[in-house]
């Protein structure tokens, strides 16, 4: 009965059933679905990535703006839950070494739980990572859920390119014993 990402994988060719909101001060000069290989070159055949070009919309000097993708999730009281998802920062460039590739995060409700940066990225680099995150919701119900990928700089053309894919959340069910504590915890807040 766990809840799942639907087009996780971008398998739709599409970016189908999540949403893209800017942050307060960021865009993304792109958002396509493209072939890529998200794991590095040879791990598994080149699948669909969402590729996106984040950065700030106004130059504010060290403050990381982009874009969140997110979908929203039905979540269990007490169950552990498990998120992660796969990353990369490319550049394209041919000269140029960019200070920042991309920062990617695993968000609850706009509150990262995780966090990677690619760094400082040299021309025709691409950097890979892996996000994982754990969240255990207090209350039964609707959590937005997804990655924030973000830079702090003003987006270009010599700006890396950030994909993300395999986005993954698997439930841990708390025992009966801890289920009791839980119901007799929610029954005493009731009372």
């Amino acid at each position: 009965n766990a809840q799942m990402f639907i087009n996780g994988n971008f398998e739709a060719g599409d970016l189908s059933f999540w949403n893209i909101a800017n942050t307060a001060n960021g865009q993304t000069a792109l958002q396509n679905v493209v072939q890529y290989d998200i794991d590095g070159p040879g791990t598994r055949p080149t699948n669909y990535a969402a590729q996106f070009n984040v950065g700030q919309v106004n130059f504010n000097s060290g403050v990381p703006e982009g874009i969140e993708l997110t979908q929203t999730l039905n979540l269990t009281a007490g169950w552990q839950y498990y998120f992660d998802f796969d990353w990369a920062a490319d550049s394209t460039t041919t000269s140029l070494l960019n200070f920042e590739g991309g920062i990617f995060s695993l968000i609850v409700n706009g509150n990262a739980l995780s966090t990677q940066a690619a760094g400082s990225i040299n021309a025709g680099q691409i950097i890979y990572g892996h996000v994982t995150g754990i969240f255990t919701p207090t209350t039964s119900g609707s959590y937005v859920v997804g990655a924030r990928i973000e830079r702090p700089w003003t987006t270009a053309l010599t700006t890396p390119l950030q994909y993300v894919d395999n986005f993954a959340v698997t439930a841990i069910v708390p025992e009966p014993g801890t289920m009791a504590v839980i119901a007799l915890g929610g029954a005493f807040f009731a009372r």
